[in-house]
């Protein structure tokens, strides 16, 4: 189970010169390798990003910097979900709430919903 705060902790690490980017990468592929089921929605998608970047920056698509402003870049949003079927109850009558997901932007930029 790869954890969304792991893999963030692991991104800032790489982007202060602690972790070079081979052992983030040797880290990365361990950890991700089938968190498709059992790791959260959010850390699924922060993890297909960054193996989209790393895999742009294999291809010499990316250059050195350009990778790492991707993963600020990265690091400076965050998706909120809450549970995909919420039950609520009242006195009255039963719902079902369908739970959207939603990005926010840091920094100075506005809210705005994920597509």
């Amino acid at each position: 189970m790869l954890a969304y705060a792991e893999l963030r902790d692991h991104l800032i690490q790489f982007l202060s010169g602690d972790l070079p980017l081979d052992g983030f990468e040797d880290w990365f592929v361990q950890r991700s390798w089938n968190m498709h089921k059992d790791s959260g929605l959010s850390a699924q998608r922060l993890a297909y990003a960054v193996e989209l970047r790393l895999a742009e920056y294999g291809q010499g698509h990316l250059a050195d910097q350009q990778l790492r402003q991707e993963f600020r870049d990265l690091l400076n949003s965050t998706v909120f979900f809450s549970q995909p079927d919420v039950v609520i109850e009242t006195g009255s009558s039963v719902g079902v709430v369908t739970a959207l997901p939603w990005q926010s932007q840091f920094v100075d930029k506005p809210l705005s919903r994920a597509s």
